[in-house]
């Protein structure tokens, strides 16, 4: 007998797989079957119209993130938020324009810390590789990202399908689609 709350074992590991999915899915979909992700080109989301190019291939430097930020127009820009890669995280972190970097720390336990005054997320499933014609950061407001779930999420337990071999299977079920609905809320970095 385990004293191990199996079930509750079993339905954190559904939720952090579910999670995984969704946010791979909403960073990098390709729109078909799946959401359309924010770094994914596509007419229907966000074009290359929207893609400000970096200085280089293999680095992301201050002017790129300033450049980045400020060519969304002012509404969204107040409401913007990065989004990037831990390698993205280390160049913007040592990035300095005139001796002062664009990150800036959190100065209490209720302050983020923030790039250029505006607040970011760091994905483990955004574009990771920071080389030629790669997408490495967005910015933009995310308000313009539309989230749809269509049912909610069942669990379906089925316990005598798998009693023979004294095992428990189950069945998630979850309608959820996403995409960019305004390209003009978002930018896009993508390196030279």
């Amino acid at each position: 007998y385990s004293t191990i709350d199996v079930e509750s074992l079993v339905m954190q590991r559904l939720g952090y797989k579910i999670g995984i999915t969704e946010e791979q899915n909403f960073m990098t979909g390709n729109g078909v079957k799946k959401p359309l992700g924010l770094f994914t080109l596509s007419t229907s989301g966000i074009t290359t119209a929207r893609d400000t190019t970096a200085a280089n291939a293999a680095s992301i430097v201050a002017d790129d993130v300033t450049k980045l930020a400020y060519s969304v127009k002012k509404q969204y820009f107040d409401r913007g938020t990065f989004i990037f890669s831990r390698n993205a995280l280390i160049q913007i972190r040592n990035a300095k324009t005139t001796n002062e970097y664009v990150w800036q720390p959190a100065l209490g336990l209720d302050v983020p810390a923030t790039i250029l005054g505006r607040p970011f997320i760091v994905s483990e499933k955004c574009p990771s590789t920071i080389s030629t014609g790669l997408y490495t950061m967005l910015f933009g407001d995310l308000s313009y990202y539309w989230i749809a779930d269509s049912l909610g999420m069942s669990i379906q337990r089925l316990v005598e399908l798998y009693a023979a071999n004294d095992q428990t299977a189950y069945i998630v079920r979850k309608y959820t689609d996403g995409m960019p609905v305004l390209a003009e809320a978002f930018a896009r970095l993508i390196q030279a």
